[in-house]
């Protein structure tokens, strides 16, 4: 959203050069916080562009047939995320410098500027006009006309050769132009919703034979995760976005978005599916996991895959990018028939796997109700009989998702030790409680 108070002339092209040095030299989220602030003010000061306006309703972000171009101000907004902003003109910097150590001029394709141009502007001043060009193209109007400002503040036209308002995934060069880099960062968190696989797949043509792509590779993999222990298994790679995957997809082969990867023997709570994403700018210029919100794990809870089946996976590139996952899943314990009173743990102890199953049963609705009251009675006798005090004994056994955990937390609480003899004589307790209610 703009604002109408012109306000430019209170933000110096020397200050805004000054902060992105700063920017540039800084090596950690905190250092780099406060250079952040003052050059993402300084931008919105110079376009009249309010980030956070009291009143905003519009969504004018544009849906194109690959994905979803965010708004200008969603672009904005994107600016405050730290390590992503500060790592990605790092890399961008340092690529332009070796560009220019092979070749007189860098000529740099930036696809999805935003309002500000935030990953290539501030770095134009400080390269000569003559070693630097750059192509500056956007799906939205309004972003180029904030971006038009801030070019002229940094008095830095003479770099741009073109600026074109176009959708990237099929705008194409005027003729014989082509590119040492092609810069986009047109993607969410697992390349989800936004157009970036079919921006490089459809730009990486005009790339010359050495060209790069900025980042250079967003790599996904697939992990099986634990909530309770938070533990992860590695399944393997999905798939990794780089300049060979995008000259893939341009010429029809969309087998890469494609595979399956095998589901190993593991714990019982390596339930969920967790995927991962790694982002390399450029060189040793990186984005680990959680250190952006581009690089934000996603999870899939509960899926409860197979040991030795396939997770099989494929990535739709439509205009909702996104993946679609095919697995097999055990049954959940309230998805299986009440086990015997007789069948039992670790403990060896009659009826108390039942009543944690019940449990599972009763948390999803599926507990019979006539079985929940014939049965109350028994089951306070188990917990009176291993000693733990039952309202906590209740909750621990509702909370817990494998019948192990209850066994240990009984073990724990129990005021002498659950021997054989123990057991033995609880178990002649529960049977005979059992033929009653039979009988």
């Amino acid at each position: 959203m703009m604002t109408d108070a012109g306000t430019s002339n209170l933000v110096s092209a020397e200050t805004i050069i000054d902060t992105t040095q700063k920017l540039l030299g800084a090596t950690s989220a905190g250092d780099a916080r406060p250079h952040l602030d003052a050059l993402v003010s300084a931008l919105a000061t110079v376009t009249g562009i309010d980030l956070y306006p009291s009143c905003y309703n519009e969504d004018l972000s544009t849906q194109t047939g690959f994905g979803k171009a965010i708004s200008p101000l969603e672009a904005g907004r994107c600016a405050w995320d730290i390590e992503r902003t500060r790592i990605f003109m790092a890399g961008v910097y340092q690529a332009i410098q070796d560009v220019l150590q092979r070749r007189e001029r860098v000529e740099l394709l930036y696809a999805g500027t935003g309002p500000f141009g935030l990953l290539l502007a501030p770095l134009a001043p400080l390269f000569p006009a003559d070693r630097l060009r750059v192509t500056l193209l956007d799906i939205h109007e309004a972003s180029l006309e904030a971006l038009q400002k801030v070019i002229s503040l940094l008095k830095v036209s003479d770099r741009v050769a073109h600026i074109v308002c176009a959708d990237a995934t099929v705008w194409t060069p005027p003729a014989g132009e082509s590119y040492d880099i092609l810069l986009s960062e047109t993607m969410k968190h697992m390349l989800q919703q936004e157009p970036q696989v079919k921006i490089f797949s459809h730009l990486q043509q005009f790339l010359n034979p050495d060209g790069m792509l900025i980042p250079a590779s967003v790599q996904l993999d697939a992990w099986l995760h634990s909530s309770e222990s938070g533990k992860n298994i590695h399944l393997g790679e999905l798939l990794t976005l780089d300049r060979s995957l995008a000259s893939a997809l341009h010429v029809g082969d969309d087998s890469c978005l494609s595979g399956s990867l095998l589901i190993p023997e593991c714990e019982e709570n390596m339930t969920d599916l967790k995927v991962t994403t790694f982002i390399r700018i450029y060189g040793d210029h990186c984005l680990q996991e959680n250190q952006s919100q581009l690089t934000l794990p996603r999870y899939k809870k509960n899926i409860r895959p197979v040991p030795g089946s396939t997770l099989n996976f494929h990535y739709h590139l439509n205009d909702y990018p996104d993946f679609e996952f095919f697995y097999r899943s055990r049954p959940a314990t309230a998805d299986l028939p009440l086990p015997d009173s007789l069948e039992v743990g670790e403990l060896g102890v009659y009826h108390l796997k039942r009543i944690w199953s019940k449990a599972a049963h009763a948390k999803v609705g599926k507990l019979d109700e006539a079985v929940r009251s014939r049965e109350w009675l028994l089951d306070q006798l188990v917990f009176e009989l291993l000693g733990a005090p039952m309202e906590k004994a209740l909750a621990t056994i509702y909370q817990s998702r494998r019948f192990q955990d209850v066994e240990q937390w009984f073990k724990e609480a129990s005021e002498d030790d659950i021997s054989a003899h123990r057991v033995s004589a609880i178990n002649a307790r529960v049977v005979d409680e059992l033929e009653a209610l039979r009988g």
